[in-house]
């Protein structure tokens, strides 16, 4: 099951899938409305918003598919991949300026812009390391930041890349930057009103010490942590609910 990532409704009823379906639940756990995918996708697991749309990203095949807030379907991009396995295709789509997206290509390691056409328009493969799996799981999710630059989330490399439009690294953060974050695979990105951004840290067979998440200001200052060991074995996903 995969948790949307936003707060657009009006109810701010969470939208899940599970079971091939996209679903809207209430805070009883009623359910609202849903879409039944079998038929035509393989796989969906993220969901983003931009405005009164929902981004679902399909898997096998790999679309952007446009819904509005009551699960119905108003438009389908196609996202040119290469990786073949339905887990790991497509992973989160975001609107980036007018009719150009951003999507995460986990299984190639790779930051994808698109047109509204699904014409590529940019494109960055994070680099390798010196060991470890390659290029799948190098590229767990990513951001376009105010200046035009797009920051990296390099999932199991644990660090996170900053880069411009020529491909250029010009900011860098690894796993031996902050020691005490334990930080194993870069995960989750959400931008915070004041412009910080919250850094989830999937603990995931390194779990017992170190954050589950961390704020990174302007600055690339940390200045917040989740280090909650007691209820939290490994997380995914957090995500400030702000005001």
């Amino acid at each position: 099951m995969g948790l949307c990532d936003y707060e657009g409704q009006s109810s701010g009823f969470p939208i899940i899938t599970k079971l091939f379906e996209v679903r809207c639940i209430d805070f009883e756990k009623k359910l609202q409305w849903s879409w039944s995918y079998r038929k035509d996708y393989r796989e969906i697991i993220n969901i983003t918003q931009h405005k009164s749309q929902l981004i679902v990203s399909g898997q096998n095949p790999p679309d952007a598919i446009f819904m509005n807030l009551k699960g119905e379907i108003q438009e389908k991009i196609p996202v040119p991949t290469t990786y073949k396995h339905h887990h790991g295709q497509l992973g989160n789509v975001y609107a980036v300026g007018k009719n150009h997206f951003l999507a995460q290509l986990w299984g190639e390691g790779t930051a994808l812009e698109i047109d509204q056409n699904g014409q590529e328009v940019w494109r960055y493969q994070v680099p390798p390391l010196k060991g470890g799996r390659y290029p799948a799981g190098c590229m767990q999710d990513l951001l376009r930041l105010d200046n035009g630059n797009t920051l990296l989330a390099c999932g199991t490399q644990a660090r996170l890349l900053e880069v411009d439009r020529s491909g250029k690294i010009v900011w860098e953060m690894n796993k031996d930057d902050h020691p005490e974050l334990n930080f194993t695979n870069a995960c989750n990105l959400q931008k915070l009103k004041d412009g910080s951004i919250l850094v989830t840290n999937f603990l995931r067979g390194n779990s017992g010490r170190g954050a589950h998440a961390f704020v990174l200001t302007k600055g690339r200052k940390i200045t917040w942590t989740l280090t909650d060991h007691k209820n939290f074995t490994a997380t995914s996903q957090v995500w400030a609910i702000e005001d």
